[in-house]
């Protein structure tokens, strides 16, 4: 599942520039609505209708309400600005009015840069806080309605069952797609302000436990699902149990695999493209965009131990500049002295022959006095 290419993220990049960046990550938040379909089916299954209108008017009440929650959470992440109204929670204005669509631009202020950061790695928790308190009202409204109406609390409970189902899977799809679609933005306005020595760490983290606690739910919530599936009146048909039962465990498989591998996949990719910057001797930014504390920890004491490699490249780097800066003094002094030597040496040959010439010339000289001296 990857979130920069493809029409998800056309998709995105159009809502952002047409209304705002928050309201674009609600519509794909709000979206997450179809994850209470295991919900449904387990009301479906399990909830014994004395007629047709009763399940009629639980959809439309339950239609109506998310409806409304929808229109409400759209608003309150920016749907005004399709009018230029800035309706939107306070705390999401300072990422509607600089950041658009799956980018950040280089040239923001470094004070207006770090409460982006601070807002984007909090927004996962944020939208999903707001989610669970939207829905809430839907869940109470659709059993109400089922209790008052029909005076059984069986079957009260068996629509709270499913939407309790319908309204965690909802709450978990929220926290999940909000994380994956501001992983890009979390992470190049971390490395802006590591380029710019202001980023201390992420101002907002979890723990792993807390995804590890939604996959134990979702294997809970799917045991409660095949109970109600076994148990129906409606499927009576063995080989329909293992279709259902077989989707239900593909489905809480992907959902694993998903918030596990997509947690594991990042870090190791940016440990990857560290790699390659410092293969080509480019400048080293392993900062993460997880807000998993622990992956968070990992990154810094990788990005601390590059940092040290880093450190020692340049520093042997240095050396072997200094190095050959001086072999090359040494050179040049070694030939210095050579040619000093190549000229004493030439002065002195050419001395030497002088001194031949002369007493070449004495003797000849003497030779000739000899000879006259003797003919006297």
């Amino acid at each position: 599942m990857k979130f920069k290419t493809g029409i998800l993220k056309r998709i995105f990049n159009f809502l952002s520039e047409r209304v705002c960046f928050t309201f674009a990550v609600s519509v794909f938040s709000v979206t997450g609505a179809v994850a209470s379909v295991p919900g449904m089916m387990f009301m479906w299954l399990t909830v014994d209708y004395n007629s047709p209108d009763a399940l009629k008017n639980d959809i439309a009440l339950c239609i109506f309400m998310v409806g409304i929650a929808a229109l409400v959470h759209y608003f309150f992440y920016g749907l005004g600005r399709l009018w230029g109204k800035r309706w939107e929670l306070k705390d999401l204005r300072v990422l509607n009015d600089y950041v658009k669509r799956l980018s950040i631009s280089p040239e923001i202020p470094t004070e207006i840069l770090q409460p982006i950061s601070y807002q984007l790695d909090r927004l996962p928790a944020a939208n999903t806080r707001l989610a669970t308190i939207l829905s809430t009202p839907v869940v109470i409204m659709g059993v109400l309605q089922e209790i008052l109406v029909s005076g059984n609390w069986n079957t009260g409970m068996g629509i709270f069952i499913g939407c309790i189902i319908a309204w965690i899977t909802y709450i978990m799809f929220t926290f999940l797609i909000t994380e994956i679609i501001t992983t890009d933005v979390r992470r190049d306005v971390h490395r802006l302000l590591a380029s710019r020595d202001a980023w201390e760490g992420p101002s907002y983290s979890t723990t792993l436990t807390s995804k590890f606690s939604f996959i134990l739910m979702l294997m809970f919530l799917s045991i409660v699902i095949t109970h109600g599936v076994t148990a129906s009146k409606i499927i009576t048909s063995p080989l329909m149990n293992i279709v259902i039962l077989s989707i239900l465990i593909l489905a809480v498989g992907v959902f694993m695999c998903i918030l596990v591998f997509l947690s594991i996949i990042n870090p190791l990719r940016e440990i990857k493209e560290t790699a390659s910057h410092l293969s080509e001797e480019q400048s080293v930014q392993l900062i993460s965009s997880s807000i998993d504390r622990e992956f968070i920890d990992a990154a810094e004491g990788l990005y601390c131990a590059v940092q040290r490699v880093v450190e020692y490249r340049d520093q042997l780097h240095a050396l072997n500049v200094n190095l050959e800066k001086r072999v090359q003094e040494r050179t040049a002094e070694i030939r210095s002295i050579n040619e000093s030597l190549q000229r004493e040496i030439s002065e002195h040959k050419k001395t030497e022959e002088t001194l031949k010439r002369s007493e070449e010339k004495y003797r000849t000289i003497l030779e000739s006095i000899e000879e006259g001296y003797f003919e006297v």
